[in-house]
């Protein structure tokens, strides 16, 4: 049942069936031999900001994380933080990244924002998070709520295009408010990424490289041994092949990430320590412009076994 209903997410037929009238061609046989037909045309959504940034932005995921270009719409992120490959549907998700700050249950969850779009390339976001602790397992901790509405943010997003590089930017302040996040008394966060990437003159084949830089606030004062993350940063470089313009394998290299612990907060700001390398491989799904679904799993090179490859699943769908 449960492998049943994963199918069913991952079908595009399930999402989206998109009818395109074909239209076939006529031979000219003179004005007397000519026949009204009717004909139904597809209009395709178009900017209402001035021109259209899809003739700019080609990449699918890029477009639908940067949201619809209506000028108001809703943006929902879901995401589904499964447990080992061997039991993807189970209670614990392996914490291969070594944070104490991450959920150890597996969880469905993401945001719900709105979105107010200011012209093509800038738009405004404001919403919340929502998580529904080991979805699939009623053996959870009794003592936490199984469905929580938490961590409230506000956004800021830009997409363009300058030369050969389609660039992706935002910066977010998510407040937070989850159990995870209180018991590591963690208030809030800031966050900072951007990304750039280029298909080789509308070639299959794209490379990109992705930074992002967060910086944690918490309640209460560091210790000397204090291992909970100051703030991170790291660059991620990723490649992506076009099967179609439905499907695409994707695959992003995690070896270049640094965190400051607070323990280390009396030293200098500079010093930081690699975090564990990890890749993930996934298939991305375009359903339409608006609606992405990226299946993936989540391995460390120097650990390549079962208990640390973690499966996930997410989602980005714009509507309005």
């Amino acid at each position: 049942m449960k492998v049943a209903l994963l199918l069913l997410l991952l079908s595009p037929a399930l999402w989206s069936q998109v009818l395109t009238p074909e239209l076939d061609a006529v031979p000219y046989r003179g004005p007397q031999a000519v026949k009204k037909e009717k004909v139904v045309v597809v209009k395709e959504k178009k900017s209402e900001n001035g021109d259209d940034i899809d003739k700019e932005v080609t990449n699918a995921r890029l477009r639908a994380t940067s949201g619809s270009k209506s000028k108001w719409s809703m943006t929902f992120g879901f995401n589904y933080r499964g447990g080992m490959i061997t039991d993807p549907f189970g209670l614990r998700r392996p914490d291969i990244y070594g944070n104490p700050e991450n959920e150890k249950l597996t969880s469905f969850g993401g945001s719900i924002s709105g979105r107010y779009r200011l012209n093509k390339k800038n738009s405004f976001t404001l919403g919340f998070g929502f998580s529904y602790l080991a979805p699939f397992r009623s053996d959870q901790d009794p003592e936490r709520d199984q469905f929580n509405i938490d961590n409230p943010g506000v956004g800021y997003a830009r997409i363009e295009k300058i030369g050969i590089f389609q660039i992706s930017s935002g910066v977010d302040y998510i407040r937070g408010t989850s159990v995870a996040f209180k018991e590591q008394n963690l208030t809030g966060f800031l966050s900072f990424g951007i990304t750039a990437l280029t298909n080789f003159n509308e070639s299959r084949f794209t490379l990109g490289l992705a930074f992002s830089f967060t910086d944690y606030f918490y309640s209460d004062d560091s210790s000397q041994v204090d291992f909970r993350t100051s703030y991170d940063l790291g660059f991620y470089p990723f490649f992506e092949f076009e099967f179609t313009k439905v499907w695409y394998f994707r695959t992003v290299l995690g070896f270049l990430n640094y965190e400051h612990v607070r323990s280390d907060d009396s030293s200098s700001p500079f010093s930081m320590q690699t975090t564990p390398h990890y890749v993930s491989v996934g298939i991305g799904i375009a359903i339409t412009r608006d609606i992405y679904l990226y299946p993936n799993v989540q391995f460390l090179p120097k650990d390549l076994s079962t208990d640390n490859t973690n499966f996930a699943l997410s989602a980005t769908i714009n509507v309005l």
